[in-house]
């Protein structure tokens, strides 16, 4: 005679063996689902292009912009140098410089010469009579003496003493310390300890602490977040503009002399250029009042 325990346990085992099934027919339809996804092919879509810019050549279909922009996007990535060519084209910049690039693009570099190139006056900020005297250093003896002769020089303003300070900080350098130039030391030295015990001092004279700012050491510019880039920089140079706000300007990458790589290289080269684009943006909505035709001979401090 069947008792109602045994009824019981009976109930319970064919409720756990029908939640058992149940699972495992869950599975199996997660499982397909997964793999039907898997094989199918998803229809790619094609980003519209559209550029504001209205630079036009010779056999170009569309614009200059238009086109950098469909080389971004239709570039295979398949490695540091067409990734970095992706990223800049995507940003509309494009190296005048590389023929790589240009031949993507389809234009020749004396177009682009005849429409972009720009002549630069240099600031010339040197002593005539501390540079005659360097051109006379034939040896160490020559070169001890033109060191104490540019310390008792008399400057006569922020410029000169700046300037000055250089003379004396390399000279100080080659003639007490050249072991800092032994391919031992440069191939020892870290990405910092060369900028400290040499570069660091010359950069920091050359332009005036009233005017400039400079920051060291993997730093964030404000206007990279702005559209969405958040790396560090190793070097930026920020200057006041009229409403005393800081105006990032300048950036800079350091590698150490034996970790100069291709990749090291394009990667840098992708953050100076992506840094420069964000700060000509932000320069650009200081002041609206610009027309486009002062667009071009624009040149950042």
């Amino acid at each position: 005679m069947v008792t109602d325990k045994v009824i019981l346990n009976q109930i319970q085992e064919t409720n756990a063996e029908r939640h058992l099934l149940d699972l495992q027919l869950e599975s199996q339809r997660y499982k397909r689902l997964r793999e039907t996804s898997a094989t199918r092919v998803q229809p790619k879509r094609k980003p519209k292009i559209h550029s504001p810019d209205k630079i036009v050549f010779g056999g170009l279909k569309g614009t200059l912009g238009e086109k950098t922009l469909s080389v971004g996007y239709e570039v295979e990535i398949n490695g540091c140098k067409s990734k970095c060519i992706a990223l800049l084209s995507r940003n509309v910049i494009i190296d005048f410089s590389n023929a790589d690039q240009l031949k993507l693009i389809g234009i020749k570099l004396n177009q682009l010469n005849s429409k972009s190139q720009l002549s630069i006056d240099g600031v010339d900020r040197d002593i005539p009579e501390l540079h005659k005297g360097i051109l006379k250093i034939e040896n160490a003896v020559a070169g001890d003496t033109f060191l104490k002769n540019t310390e008792s020089y008399h400057y006569t303003n922020s410029n000169e003493r700046g300037t000055k300070m250089i003379y004396v900080h390399i000279m100080d350098q080659m003639i007490n310390k050249p072991i800092l130039f032994h391919r031992s030391s440069l191939n020892q030295f870290s990405e910092m300890s060369f900028l400290v015990k040499f570069w660091g001092p010359i950069i920091e004279l050359f332009f005036n602490p009233t005017e400039y700012l400079i920051q060291w050491g993997d730093t964030n510019s404000p206007y990279l977040s702005i559209i969405n880039l958040h790396f560090k920089l190793d070097f930026r140079l920020i200057i006041k503009d009229f409403n005393s706000d800081e105006l990032d300007v300048t950036t800079g990458e350091l590698a150490r002399h034996s970790s100069i790589t291709s990749s090291k290289m394009n990667s840098d080269f992708t953050k100076s250029a992506l840094t420069t684009k964000a700060h000509l943006n932000a320069a650009l909505e200081r002041m609206p009042y610009i027309p486009p035709i002062r667009l071009k001979p624009l040149l950042p401090p």
